[in-house]
C-alpha cells in the first residue's frame, strides 16, 4: 500500500493584464483595437484550454533575444522605455524585465513600482533570494530559473549582456500551471519552510490537515532513510510509524541514501503515482521530503468511476455495492484508484459507503458546509435529482470538481459521487473567482477592492489577478495597477466593432462563461460570472493568455 499517504452594475474580472493607460505610447486603444472576440459556445473544460508549454517557452526566449538585439541597437535608456511602452515587446502575459548586475531594477512590468529598487536584498515569502538565483543563472551563460513571485511560481529565461562596459540582466517569464509543476513547487515551498523554520516546526506544519501544506489532494510526506515517518499531511497518525515495508518508500530511500532528488514512479491504490522528492538532513540523518500526483486522473476518469459504480449498484444491489465501494483491505476494491474513490449517500444525508474514510459510514452529513457556508451535500443531492452532473466548491484550500449520479432501489434514493482537483489555467482562474466571490459575500465592497489589489495578498497569483468595472465601463480595480482606477473603458472598440467590456458584461448577465479574444500578440481566455451584493449586481471573472 504505497504512500498510505494519501443599480450600480459592476464587472469584476481576473488578470486580463492589458498594460494600458491614457496618453501612453502603449495605450489601451492600441491594445484593444487589434482584438477580436470568439465566444465558446460550450462549457469550456480543462482539456479544451491547454497551453503548449514547449511553444510558450520558445516564445519567451524569442522575446528576450529580441530585447537584447534592441538594447544593443538603441542603447539602454531608449530600450527600457520601449520595453515598458511598445507593444512589440509584449507577448500576452510575457514582458521583458531588466536588472543591473548589482541588483537595481530598471524595467519590471506590468507594475512599475519596483523601478530603482535594490533587488539584491529581496527575498520571497519562503526566504529565497531571487536576485541570487537570476544572477547565478545569467553568469552561467543564461537559461531558465524558477521561483515564487507575486504569489505564483514564475519560470523566467534570463541572459547577461554588456553594453559599453555596463552589465545588465535581461529576461522574461511566465507562470506555468500543471499538476506536475504544482507538485514540484509545492515541495520546493516545503523545503524553504523547513530551511527557515527547522525540522520540528516544519514537520508539525506539514502534518496539520487544516494548514497551509494541504492543497486539495496535495500534501507533504517526510520519512528518514530507515523508513520512519516524520510528517504526513494526509494521515498524521503515520508519524512515528515504520513504513519501510512500503514499496514506494523503499524506492525513495534508495535514492535518499545516494543523495538523489527527483521523480519516482510507483504503483499506489491501483494507480500509477508520480512523486517528486528532495533529500534533506534532520538530526544528522538523510530524509526524504516529497509530494505526488496521479497523471491519469482527469474528468473522464472521474465520470467513468462513478458510472462503473452505478452499473455495479444495479447489477449486484446496494449492500454489495456499498461493501465494494468501501473496500480498503489488502486487495483494494476496483472502485479505489489513486486519490479517486466513491462515496454513496442516502438523500437524507446518511453515508452508506465511503472509499476514503469508512469511519464516515452511518454518519449524517446533510448539514456539512464548506468554509464559506455552502451546504455541499444538499447541493449534491439537488444535482443528483436533476439527473446528475458536475458541481464545484472549495475544499481543503483548493477547488474540487465533483461528479454525481443518482441511483435508487426499493428502499429509497441515493447519490454516488467522485471528484478531483484539476490544476490547470482554467482551474486557477475559476479558483480565484470563487475565492473572490466568497470574500465579496462576507466583506464590504471597499475592503474587498483593497484586498484584491495587494501584490502580496491571496488574490494575486503571478499573472492572475482581479479587476473590476462599472456597468458604464469605469475601472474600479485593475490588480495592483492603481494607475488605471477611474479610467473609462466603455468606448474602446474591437476591430470587429464590438466593445470588449460590454461583451463581457452581456456574457455574465446571460449566465456567465468563457470567451476569448486576440490581444497583446496572443490569445486571451476570460471567464465571467454574476453575483449580487447589498442589492447591487456584480460580475466576477477571470482570464489567462495561451
Amino acid at each position: 500500500m504505497s504512500r498510505v499517504r494519501q443599480s450600480t452594475f459592476v464587472v469584476i474580472m481576473v488578470g486580463m493584464a492589458i498594460q494600458i493607460h491614457a496618453k501612453r505610447v502603449f495605450s489601451k486603444l492600441d491594445d484593444l483595437e487589434s482584438a477580436s472576440i470568439v465566444e465558446d459556445a460550450s462549457l469550456v473544460v480543462e482539456d479544451k484550454l491547454s497551453i503548449d508549454f514547449a511553444k510558450k517557452r520558445e516564445r519567451v526566449v524569442t522575446l528576450v533575444k529580441k530585447g537584447i538585439t534592441h538594447l544593443n541597437s538603441v542603447g539602454p535608456e531608449r530600450a527600457f522605455n520601449d520595453f515598458l511602452s511598445n507593444p512589440k515587446f509584449v507577448d500576452g502575459d510575457v514582458q521583458i524585465f531588466v536588472d543591473g548586475a548589482d541588483g537595481v531594477v530598471y524595467v519590471r512590468p506590468p507594475v512599475r513600482d519596483d523601478i530603482w529598487l535594490d533587488f539584491s536584498k529581496y527575498t520571497n515569502a519562503h526566504g529565497i533570494n531571487i536576485q541570487e538565483l537570476i544572477l547565478k543563472k545569467a553568469n552561467q551563460g543564461g537559461g531558465w530559473v524558477s521561483y515564487e513571485w507575486d504569489g505564483g511560481y514564475k519560470e523566467s529565461y534570463v541572459e547577461k549582456l554588456t553594453y559599453k562596459d555596463t552589465a545588465y540582466i535581461i529576461g522574461a517569464g511566465w507562470y506555468p500551471i500543471s499538476r506536475k509543476m504544482a507538485v514540484e513547487n509545492f515541495v520546493r515551498s516545503a523545503i524553504a519552510y523547513f530551511n527557515k523554520n527547522g525540522g520540528e516546526a516544519a514537520f508539525s506544519a506539514f502534518s496539520n490537515k487544516f494548514g497551509d501544506f494541504i492543497k486539495g489532494d496535495l500534501y507533504i510526506f517526510v520519512h528518514d532513510v530507515d523508513g520512519i515517518e516524520l510528517a504526513h499531511g494526509q494521515n498524521p497518525s503515520l508519524v512515528g510509524a515504520d513504513v519501510s515495508w512500503d514499496e514506494g518508500v523503499r524506492l525513495e530511500n534508495e535514492m535518499g541514501k545516494r543523495g538523489e532528488s527527483g521523480w519516482v514512479v510507483e504503483k499506489w491504490r491501483n494507480a500509477e503515482k508520480h512523486s517528486f522528492i528532495q533529500i534533506i538532513e534532520y538530526k544528522g540523518k538523510k530524509c526524504v521530503l516529497g509530494a505526488g500526483y496521479y497523471p491519469a486522473t482527469n474528468r473522464d476518469s472521474v465520470v467513468d468511476l462513478v458510472k462503473s459504480g452505478v452499473k455495479f449498484f444495479y447489477a449486484w444491489g446496494r449492500e454489495k455495492a456499498a461493501a465494494e465501494f468501501s473496500n480498503r483491505g489488502g486487495d483494494l476494491g476496483k472502485f479505489i484508484s489513486g486519490e479517486q474513490f466513491l462515496m454513496m449517500c442516502r438523500f437524507d444525508g446518511v453515508v452508506v459507503a465511503h472509499g476514503d474514510n469508512p469511519d464516515m459510514i452511518g454518519q449524517n452529513i446533510l448539514e456539512l458546509k464548506t468554509p464559506i457556508g455552502r451546504y455541499v451535500i444538499k447541493e449534491t443531492i439537488e444535482v443528483a435529482k436533476r439527473g446528475g452532473g458536475w458541481l464545484k466548491y472549495r475544499w481543503n484550500g483548493a477547488l474540487l470538481y465533483s461528479y454525481v449520479e443518482k441511483v435508487s432501489d426499493q428502499d429509497g434514493d441515493y447519490f454516488i459521487s467522485n471528484g478531483f482537483y484539476p490544476r490547470t489555467q482554467v482551474q486557477e482562474v475559476e479558483n480565484l473567482v470563487t475565492s473572490a466571490a466568497e470574500h465579496l459575500k462576507w466583506m464590504p465592497l471597499e475592503e474587498s477592492l483593497y484586498v484584491f489589489g495587494q501584490r502580496s495578498g491571496q488574490f494575486i497569483h503571478g499573472s492572475y489577478h482581479l479587476f473590476l468595472f462599472t456597468e458604464q465601463g469605469r475601472c474600479l480595480l485593475y490588480g495592483a495597477n492603481h494607475t488605471l482606477v477611474w479610467e473609462d473603458f466603455k468606448d474602446y472598440k474591437l476591430s470587429d466593432g464590438d466593445t470588449l467590456i460590454m461583451r463581457m458584461i452581456n456574457k455574465a448577465k446571460n449566465g456567465g462563461g468563457w470567451l476569448s479574444y486576440a490581444s497583446r500578440n496572443s490569445t486571451r481566455w476570460v471567464y465571467v460570472r454574476k453575483m449580487k451584493k447589498d442589492g447591487k449586481e456584480y460580475i466576477l471573472g477571470s482570464g489567462f493568455y495561451v
